[in-house]
């Protein structure tokens, strides 16, 4: 018979905090019951639900607290800090045959797509939000709709579209040149797009 392949299920919270979330817990249950083998692989988060996985969860970070912390933050939507090694490691020991990318922006990084995609696994990303067209997730400016960042991502900086800040519009802008549309196109086997838009 057959081996099901298995499936590791990535997102950056593990408890229903939003739709992402929500969405990845759903499919969890259900390929669990529908008999494949999976893994769960997010952020250490206190309202982060059971999982026998937890112990290869990437540290915590946080972009509000103190100087020190956001600077961590920082560095891992980049790919640096612990990411890397905590990634390999559940890949090196649940050995995935697919990968299932969700919400892995900011408090993850992508870093982890091509980890994956290095591993020799299918790599699939389900799209929850604009970021990949928008580098502050939602193609709204000052409450209205944008699409300025399509052709220019400088956008996000000139028009302070996150959180109305200087310094985190400063990050979403590096963040888009870093893991650019070429990159992500080369590491990512299916995007799933939940949205016509």
């Amino acid at each position: 018979m057959k081996r099901m392949p298995r499936i590791l299920l990535v997102n950056k919270f593990y408890y229903p905090r939003g739709g992402d979330c929500i969405c990845m817990i759903n499919l969890e249950a259900l390929l669990r019951r529908l008999g494949y083998e999976v893994a769960v692989y997010s952020m250490v988060y206190s309202q982060n639900l059971p999982s026998e996985m937890s112990g290869y969860f990437a540290s915590e970070i946080s972009f509000s607290d103190g100087l020190k912390n956001k600077t961590r933050a920082a560095c891992r939507i980049f790919g640096l800090g612990d990411i890397k090694k905590s990634f390999k490691k559940i890949l090196n020991d649940f050995r995935p045959d697919i990968v299932h990318f969700h919400n892995i922006h900011s408090y993850l990084s992508p870093v982890v797509v091509k980890l994956a995609k290095e591993y020799g696994c299918r790599t699939v990303w389900t799209l929850h939000d604009y970021k990949l067209l928008c580098p502050s997730y939602n193609c709204l400016c000052q409450g209205k709709i944008c699409e300025a960042c399509f052709t220019d991502r400088f956008q996000v900086f000139r028009r302070k579209c996150m959180k109305g800040s200087r310094i985190a519009s400063a990050l979403a802008y590096g963040e888009a040149l870093w893991w650019n549309r070429k990159k992500l196109q080369r590491w990512v086997d299916t995007f799933v797009c939940p949205s016509s838009f």
